[in-house]
């Protein structure tokens, strides 16, 4: 049985970093050299997880599977009135003057999910119904490969540059964004569902 989840508990959290920990540095080696961020690893319960400056003003969301964590993301808020982006990047005004502005990051899957889009788009639906209730707008990042994943179910691709967190990253990343608009988050958590279903 999946189940969705949000992270309330230190224990919970924990098992979301100990998971992108596993999808980010082990999975994929990266880490980066040019870290604004604070990201280090630590140890929790002789388990290594990833660490970082925006944990404590992040809403995160797990998926479980038969009570194991196969997925997670977050939904970042401002440190001293910046949000994590910025310290690599500057940011388009209209999102930097958004008072209900998060910065989604740290997706991470199991290695025996990474291959499945389904749980993506079921993360993404769990965190629109979110930012229905919380009116959140969400702004992301996303590699050239992943950017139709996002637009498909509604996010707007912003007029930005793409650019590289660190330059030792092989890849350049994209700027996306949701806005806190009822009807398009409606129309999002819609697709997300058709997306999902498809794959049944």
């Amino acid at each position: 049985m999946i189940d969705f989840r949000l992270l309330t508990s230190l224990n919970e959290i924990n098992l979301a970093r100990k998971l992108i920990y596993q999808d980010y540095f082990i999975g994929r080696n990266w880490f980066p050299t040019n870290n604004l961020s604070g990201l280090r690893i630590e140890k929790t319960e002789n388990e290594k997880i990833f660490v970082d400056d925006y944990d404590n003003v992040a809403t995160w969301f797990g998926v479980f599977h038969d009570d194991e964590i196969i997925g997670c993301c977050r939904l970042c808020k401002r440190i001293n009135g910046k949000f994590e982006l910025e310290r690599y990047h500057y940011l388009p005004e209209y999102i930097r003057q958004d008072l209900h502005a998060n910065e989604f990051n740290r997706y991470a899957t199991h290695q025996n999910f990474t291959d499945s889009p389904v749980i993506f788009f079921q993360l993404i639906k769990f965190m629109a119904e979110y930012s229905l209730e919380s009116e959140s707008s969400i702004f992301s990042t996303t590699g050239i490969n992943s950017i139709t994943r996002y637009t498909d179910v509604g996010f707007e691709k912003c007029d930005v540059p793409k650019f590289k967190f660190s330059d030792s990253d092989s890849n350049f990343v994209h700027l996306v964004f949701m806005p806190n608009d009822y009807k398009k988050k409606k129309e999002s958590i819609r697709r997300c569902v058709s997306i999902i279903e498809s794959y049944q």
